[in-house]
């Protein structure tokens, strides 16, 4: 934002894009040269603010359009930690009836061991990609 004015005028305030003129450390170019008096601007926002809350279906139209689109973009993601859960709460199964086999002596000792490292490998990556995916 710039001022400007002066001899014998009134001084008003504009509003004009920084990006690409070095004012601060942009990393995008604009070409927007267009400046633009600032108690226009702020009288045009403001309106449309206050029109904002003194409807609140269409705020809360909007609100929920949001949340569609944020849901929509994390679908995908929660999906993947769905299907880990899954595998997760089926391999802890897995190895949970093993045992059950060895104790009922279906299984031999060697077979148990080799059995239980691989699911214990499993669950332990499915755990490490559930935290993964739970913390983004």
């Amino acid at each position: 934002m710039i001022a400007s004015g002066g001899g014998g005028k009134a001084n008003y305030r504009y509003y004009r894009c920084t990006a690409g003129r070095g004012y601060l450390d942009h990393t995008r170019e604009c070409n927007n040269r267009s400046c633009f008096r600032g108690d226009y601007v702020d009288d045009i926002a403001w309106s449309w603010i206050v029109s904002i809350f003194l409807n609140p279906e269409e705020l809360e139209t909007g609100y929920q359009l949001h949340q569609a689109q944020l849901y929509a973009q994390n679908e995908p993601v929660l999906q993947q930690l769905e299907l880990a859960k899954e595998l997760l709460s089926e391999h802890q199964e897995k190895l949970d009836r093993l045992l059950d086999l060895y104790l009922a002596g279906d299984i031999d000792r060697e077979m148990l061991i080799d059995r239980k490292k691989r699911l214990e490998n499993i669950v332990t990556s499915l755990k490490k990609e559930h935290d993964d995916l739970e913390n983004g």
